[in-house]
Protein backbone atom coordinates (compact mmCIF):
# COMPACT_ATOMS: atom_id res chain seq x y z
CA UNK A 1 0.00 0.00 0.00
CA UNK A 2 1.80 3.32 -1.00
CA UNK A 3 0.88 6.70 0.39
CA UNK A 4 -0.74 9.27 -0.99
CA UNK A 5 1.20 12.76 -1.47
CA UNK A 6 0.49 15.48 0.54
CA UNK A 7 -1.13 18.18 -0.65
CA UNK A 8 1.88 20.69 -0.01
CA UNK A 9 0.08 23.89 0.12
CA UNK A 10 -3.18 22.64 2.72
CA UNK A 11 0.35 21.80 4.83
CA UNK A 12 1.86 25.09 4.42
CA UNK A 13 -1.34 26.86 5.04
CA UNK A 14 -1.76 24.51 8.46
CA UNK A 15 1.71 25.28 9.62
CA UNK A 16 1.43 29.70 8.77
CA UNK A 17 -1.95 29.45 11.00
CA UNK A 18 -0.74 27.38 13.78
CA UNK A 19 2.51 29.76 13.75
CA UNK A 20 0.20 32.50 13.73
CA UNK A 21 -1.54 30.87 16.90
CA UNK A 22 1.12 30.23 18.82
CA UNK A 23 2.02 33.66 18.42
CA UNK A 24 5.08 33.82 16.13
CA UNK A 25 5.53 37.04 14.06
CA UNK A 26 6.25 35.15 10.82
CA UNK A 27 6.28 32.04 9.60
CA UNK A 28 7.74 30.84 6.19
CA UNK A 29 8.52 27.87 4.44
CA UNK A 30 11.33 27.26 1.46
CA UNK A 31 13.43 24.86 0.13
CA UNK A 32 17.20 23.75 0.93
CA UNK A 33 18.38 25.05 -2.25
CA UNK A 34 21.24 27.08 -0.79
CA UNK A 35 24.11 26.95 -3.54
CA UNK A 36 23.72 30.76 -4.27
CA UNK A 37 24.83 31.31 -0.48
CA UNK A 38 27.84 29.01 -0.17
CA UNK A 39 30.39 31.94 -1.03
CA UNK A 40 29.24 34.04 1.53
CA UNK A 41 28.94 31.05 3.96
CA UNK A 42 32.76 30.24 3.41
CA UNK A 43 33.91 33.80 3.47
CA UNK A 44 31.64 34.79 7.02
CA UNK A 45 33.72 31.02 8.10
CA UNK A 46 36.79 32.39 6.91
CA UNK A 47 36.76 35.61 8.86
CA UNK A 48 36.11 33.81 12.03
CA UNK A 49 32.32 35.47 12.42
CA UNK A 50 31.21 31.76 13.85
CA UNK A 51 33.24 32.78 17.22
CA UNK A 52 32.74 29.89 19.48
CA UNK A 53 30.51 27.65 17.14
CA UNK A 54 33.55 25.31 15.73
CA UNK A 55 31.00 23.00 14.38
CA UNK A 56 29.88 25.62 11.34
CA UNK A 57 33.29 25.05 10.46
CA UNK A 58 33.75 21.63 10.61
CA UNK A 59 30.98 21.06 8.99
CA UNK A 60 32.17 23.45 5.70
CA UNK A 61 30.04 23.95 2.95
CA UNK A 62 27.29 21.13 4.66
CA UNK A 63 25.80 24.43 6.80
CA UNK A 64 24.47 24.87 2.44
CA UNK A 65 24.32 22.31 1.69
CA UNK A 66 21.79 20.87 4.72
CA UNK A 67 20.71 17.49 2.51
CA UNK A 68 24.40 16.52 3.17
CA UNK A 69 23.79 17.09 6.83
CA UNK A 70 20.25 15.23 7.03
CA UNK A 71 19.72 13.34 3.84
CA UNK A 72 16.04 13.12 4.38
CA UNK A 73 15.61 17.06 4.28
CA UNK A 74 13.70 18.28 1.36
CA UNK A 75 12.50 21.71 2.98
CA UNK A 76 13.60 24.05 5.55
CA UNK A 77 11.11 25.59 8.31
CA UNK A 78 11.51 28.80 9.35
CA UNK A 79 10.28 31.10 12.32
CA UNK A 80 11.10 33.98 13.76
CA UNK A 81 9.24 35.20 17.10
CA UNK A 82 9.15 38.42 18.36
CA UNK A 83 8.00 39.07 21.56
CA UNK A 84 6.99 42.72 22.48
CA UNK A 85 6.77 44.50 26.14
CA UNK A 86 3.29 44.89 25.43
CA UNK A 87 2.67 41.39 25.42
CA UNK A 88 5.17 39.71 27.31
CA UNK A 89 4.06 38.70 31.02
CA UNK A 90 7.13 39.03 32.56
CA UNK A 91 8.09 42.43 30.92
CA UNK A 92 4.69 43.71 32.52
CA UNK A 93 5.34 42.61 35.55
CA UNK A 94 8.33 43.30 36.48
CA UNK A 95 8.04 47.05 35.89
CA UNK A 96 5.21 46.74 38.75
Amino acid sequence: MSNPTPDYEKLALQIKTLGQELGFSEVGITDIDLSKHEAQLQRWLDAGYHGSMDYMAAHGMKRARPAELVPEYTTCYIRKNELSASRCWLCKNLKK
